[in-house]
């Protein structure tokens, strides 16, 4: 009779979990060793009913099935209870203890033996239950909710960004501090990836999704954590850059024996001033900042990609507003845009950069092309491998470059610091959405002006076909 041998094996859960929580009672020890050894004891108890399902004359004739497997886990209730409450409130615990105030003279930031300590914990928490996916999804569902306090705790230490912003010869405490929460952050971020990996390699897909959120929300505080100082070092190369608009560039010399040896040493490396304060801002970030930055992460590395991508869009930028064009301004551009893919390949794999790498590899190709006849030349322009990859802007500016001779550049006027000025004016309006627009307003209106100028209407002509 089925209804008979369920409620006998009803009883009988409820009979051997009874015992089991009076032990408990009785004995610290008892009680911590079956909430810490939950899973073990619901494993147990599964292969139990599967064997008595598969091989019992009960279970052959149908009378132990899902129903009677759902009853006896609803007698383990308890004790499923006090093992997720155990887990969530070790890994609580250990994220209090990870951002409680340091004695006075201890190391600024997150300490190192705490982050370990946490690491090892979710590890833990997420291996003891890993091969039995439902228990596996409760108790990601419990990690994570435990995990937001982390989170949260990343937000509001990190959230005051304006000191971290302030590059200098030092690190600050709030630099060190958030260099500190994004070692933590990346750190335990890479073990919930090798926990979300474990899991759909076992077939526990629901509880691995729940740590690839998890993880997700990590590296967001990884990446807040850094950001600040990319956002600086690229407001700060964007200035280093227009200063190839403050003076002439004259094709800078060899450098000398002895100046070799100063730039080995880290001293000021050699070339025009725009390369000389753009070489000196990344090597003191390189050498102060991101080697700091540990582990690596996808989260920093997007960073990386990002800052190397706007350096070469900037470089870009401002080698096709450049004026005059001259050979020998060429042959600086070229030997300058080698010199700056070498130092931003340390920054990041310039081939993840995508089409900025692709442009200026281009630009150094295209300055080459010979600007007569001018009715032919902007398709010419683009049939150098790789010219798709520029931007409207820079090969509106670069055709400018190559107007007749009379025909003013987009800012007039000889190399200044207010030209400097100006032009950085004017390219902070090519990063708005209109940006192709209103270079190309720029550009026609400039060849409208110079009319008078022998071939610019012609070349003006030209420009609005291309």
């Amino acid at each position: 009779d089925r209804r008979w041998f369920a409620a006998f094996w009803g009883k009988l859960m409820r009979a051997a979990v009874e015992q089991m929580m009076q032990a408990a009672d009785r004995a610290t020890f008892v009680k911590g060793l079956l909430t810490a050894d939950y899973p073990r004891l619901r494993a147990l108890l599964l292969a139990l009913w599967l064997t008595t399902r598969r091989e019992s004359d009960a279970g052959r004739n149908g009378a132990v099935g899902d129903a009677e497997r759902s009853e006896m886990l609803a007698a383990l209730d308890a004790l499923q209870n006090q093992h997720l409450t155990r887990a969530g409130t070790r890994i609580t615990e250990s994220v209090n203890a990870l951002f409680t105030a340091k004695p006075q003279g201890s190391p600024v930031g997150l300490q190192a033996a705490d982050i370990a300590s946490l690491l090892k914990i979710v590890s833990a928490t997420a291996q003891g239950s890993r091969a039995e996916p439902e228990l596996a999804a409760l108790v990601a569902r419990k990690a994570a909710g435990a995990l937001a306090l982390f989170v949260g705790r990343c937000a509001e230490i990190t959230k005051d960004a304006a000191e971290v912003r302030t590059l200098s010869a030092s690190v600050s405490n709030a630099q060190a501090r958030n260099l500190a929460v994004y070692s933590a952050a990346a750190q335990l971020r890479a073990s919930i990836e090798t926990i979300e990996a474990g899991l759909r390699k076992g077939g526990a897909v629901e509880a691995a999704q729940v740590y690839a959120n998890l993880k997700g929300q990590i590296g967001e505080c990884a990446a807040k954590a850094v950001a600040p100082f990319f956002e600086s070092l690229g407001k700060s190369l964007e200035d280093a850059m227009s200063l190839v608009h403050a003076t002439p560039l004259d094709l800078a010399p060899p450098a000398a024996p002895d100046q070799e040896e100063d730039d080995e040493d880290g001293e000021e490396a050699s070339g025009p001033a725009y390369v000389r304060e753009a070489t000196k801002l990344l090597e003191g970030f390189l050498s102060r900042y991101m080697s700091r930055m540990t582990p690596p992460s996808r989260p920093l590395a997007l960073l990386q990609e990002g800052l190397a991508r706007r350096a070469l869009e900037l470089l870009a930028r401002h080698a096709t507003l450049l004026a005059p064009l001259d050979e020998q301004a060429k042959m600086q551009l070229v030997q300058d845009m080698t010199n700056f893919e070498e130092l931003l390949g340390r920054v990041a794999s310039l081939k993840e950069v995508g089409a900025a790498y692709t442009a200026i590899r281009a630009l150094r190709r295209i300055l080459f092309v010979d600007d007569l006849p001018f009715a032919t030349l902007p398709d010419r322009l683009r049939q150098v491998d790789g010219a798709e990859a520029l931007t409207p802007q820079d090969l509106l500016h670069h055709l400018l470059q190559r107007a007749p001779a009379g025909v003013p550049p987009i800012v007039p006027g000889p190399a200044s610091e207010a030209r400097r000025k100006e032009v950085l004016t004017y390219s902070a309006r090519l990063d708005a959405p209109d940006g192709a627009a209103v270079a190309k307003a720029r550009v026609l209106e400039v060849l409208r002006q110079a009319g008078g100028v022998e071939g610019a209407a012609d070349f003006a002509e030209t420009v609005r076909a291309a």
